[in-house]
């Protein structure tokens, strides 16, 4: 496990260590941070942490293309957004944070 703290209200909380990860704070869920392997290989599949719970994933769908899966959130979207400076990390973060809303 690995702490984090959301500069966004202050929350301290656990996250676990994934290969690639996105974390959301539990308390307010906007983004944290992520860990991934941009610019030394695949940034997917991808697993999206509200603290400890895995609630939602980014898979490839197509060479560059990605696809954002969630059944907590009843959420299968096509993500439009690339691998360049993980835009596509920042979209589904947007979109995720949106739905726990």
């Amino acid at each position: 496990m690995e702490q984090l703290h959301c500069k966004n209200c202050g929350c301290e909380f656990s996250g676990a260590i994934a290969g690639n990860a996105i974390y959301l704070c539990p308390k307010c869920k906007e983004y944290v941070s992520c860990i991934c392997d941009y610019g030394f290989g695949p940034i997917t599949p991808c697993s999206i942490f509200l603290g400890e719970k895995e609630i939602a994933r980014i898979e490839e769908r197509a060479r560059t293309k990605y696809q954002l899966k969630s059944a907590a959130l009843g959420l299968d979207v096509a993500l439009t957004k690339g691998y360049k400076n993980l835009e596509v990390y920042k979209e589904a973060s947007k979109i995720v944070s949106e739905a726990l809303m």
